[in-house]
């Protein structure tokens, strides 16, 4: 690892580095009294940094916190895993997104191109009011091929099919029904 050694770890100490996950530890006693710091990832920040009552005492806590370290690497890898899978949208799909936060915005997207296994090219459609005009709510459906926005390309998350639109939108595919808005100031 890449990480200097803090100077207050006397030179006597045992250095356990290990690759995968990234992670490293330092055990040594002074006085008879086990003590222990360790670093995960990159991190200059110690995940802990303890004195021991025993050198058991000790074991077991560094063995959990590699059990630790362990469960959270496969975990992110199956995540990695799983977000890069093809997704499976297809040309003409359409995405939802709902945001807000005094009043309730509906968009919807139609897929109208896909590009290589982990993209696709997305354009905002309009909406048509299916109920409830001119009430504090409406439901709305998205205007096939009625575009209102250029063309974004996107890279799909292939766990659910969504694409994030802005940092307070993720749009994901829409399931036929319509989707209530809120709100004086509708675009479209």
């Amino acid at each position: 690892m890449n990480r200097t050694k803090p100077a207050f770890i006397p030179t006597t100490a045992r250095h356990i580095v290990l690759a995968d996950p990234p992670a490293e530890y330092y055990t040594w006693e002074i006085n008879d009294t086990p003590y222990a710091i360790a670093f995960g990832g990159k991190r200059r920040k110690a995940d802990f940094y303890f004195r021991f009552r025993t050198d058991e005492q000790r074991r077991n806590r560094i063995d959990s916190w590699l059990d630790n370290m362990f469960t959270r690497a496969r975990e992110a890898a199956a995540r990695k895993a799983e977000r890069s899978k093809p997704h499976t949208l297809k040309l003409g799909d359409i995405l939802d997104t709902m945001w807000g936060y005094d009043q309730t915005n509906v968009d919807y997207y139609q897929v109208t191109k896909l590009i290589g296994t982990r993209m696709v090219e997305i354009r905002e459609v309009g909406c048509m009011v299916k109920s409830g005009h001119g009430g504090p709510q409406e439901y709305v459906v998205p205007a096939l091929d009625n575009f209102v926005g250029e063309p974004m390309k996107k890279v799909v998350d292939a766990s659910d099919n969504s694409v994030r639109i802005a940092s307070y939108a993720h749009a994901t595919p829409w399931d036929g029904r319509p989707l209530g808005r809120t709100g004086a100031m509708w675009g479209h």
